[in-house]
Order: C-alpha cells, then sequence, then structure tokens
C-alpha cells in the first residue's frame, strides 16, 4: 500500500512502470528457462528423471524463440 501511494506521488505514470516490468520479465524469462533445462537434463540433480535429449532440443527452441520475440519486443519500443 505504501508503495502504491509513493508511485501516486512521485509523479512517475504508472503505465511506464508497467511497461519496465514487462520488459525486465521479458529478459528474465529466457535466462530463467534456460537455468531449468540445465537442471532438467543434469543425471546429477535429476537422477532417472532427467529429460530426454528430445526434450532438451525442444526445450532451447522454445527458449530461444521466446528470447527472440522479447528482443525483437524490446527493440520496438526503444525504436518504435
Amino acid at each position: 500500500m505504501a508503495c502504491g501511494v509513493g508511485i501516486a506521488y512521485s509523479g512517475v505514470s504508472p503505465v511506464s512502470i508497467l511497461l519496465g516490468a514487462s520488459i525486465a520479465g521479458g529478459v528474465a524469462t529466457p535466462v530463467t528457462i534456460g537455468y531449468l533445462i540445465r537442471l532438467a537434463s543434469d543425471p546429477e540433480v535429476m537422477g532417472d528423471h532427467a529429460i530426454p535429449k528430445s526434450w532438451q532440443v525442444a526445450a532451447w527452441a522454445i527458449t530461444v524463440l521466446i528470447g527472440g520475440l522479447g528482443l525483437v519486443y524490446l527493440l520496438g519500443q526503444i525504436g518504435g
């Protein structure tokens, strides 16, 4: 509540705060997914439940896609 009051009196636009949060989330998501893929692929961590190579390839492809789309969005916000 105090944070909301502070933002209201600071003069900062809530929309710009939301935009910044969405950009931060878009940058952090592929990094976090990458760490999760590495953990899920590691037999020392997962034992017999480690994901197979085909799932790793699919997961990395999706991660690259998400990262690329986040980059396109970020560049569109900066340049547009």
